[in-house]
């Protein structure tokens, strides 16, 4: 996928579809749709592997009232699910052709990642959210005002020998 840059819509993916969703049973229609366009393989350690991560985003837009002086308020939101695929020790995996290419990919992205979140955990000036498609994508909902939340989901199994 092609990552651009606009002044008016920062990062953003070139050709991506957006759906208007007016029910909850419309946006699990479209998050089925993408799960199952999601690429994943077979290696050595899983047998259904994520080969990418996944991308989510709602666009929310509403009104309100204020209760004061009875103004109709109209209020937007940003909400961002990220699938992160996980990391892979190529020792194990067996990974080799374009699975190899992939883990690569994966691991790098990774190690982006956790370099921005440490960077901004650290409170540096300059945060590298150019050095990978998604810290470029995240740019908006990691830093500044955002409020991030991460919930880490771990599967460990043993090692086949």
């Amino acid at each position: 996928l092609q990552v651009r840059e606009s002044r008016t819509q920062g990062f953003f993916v070139e050709n991506l579809l957006v759906v208007e969703c007016g029910s909850v049973n419309d946006l699990m229609e479209v998050f089925k749709e993408g799960t199952r366009n999601r690429k994943v393989g077979q290696h050595a350690m899983n047998r259904d592997s994520s080969r990418s991560h996944s991308v989510l985003v709602l666009y929310l837009d509403g009104t309100t009232k204020d209760e004061e002086t009875g103004e109709e308020i109209r209020q937007f939101g940003k909400l961002t699910f990220v699938d992160l695929a996980g990391s892979e020790r190529l020792k194990y995996s067996g990974s080799s052709g374009d699975m190899l290419k992939e883990t690569g990919s994966i691991n790098r992205s990774l190690f982006t990642l956790g370099k921005v979140i440490a960077t901004l955990d650290r409170g540096d000036a300059f945060v590298p959210y150019r050095d990978s498609k998604l810290t470029k994508l995240l740019m908006d909902s990691l830093g500044g005002t955002s409020l991030c939340i991460m919930v880490a989901c771990c599967r460990f199994e043993p090692l086949s020998s």
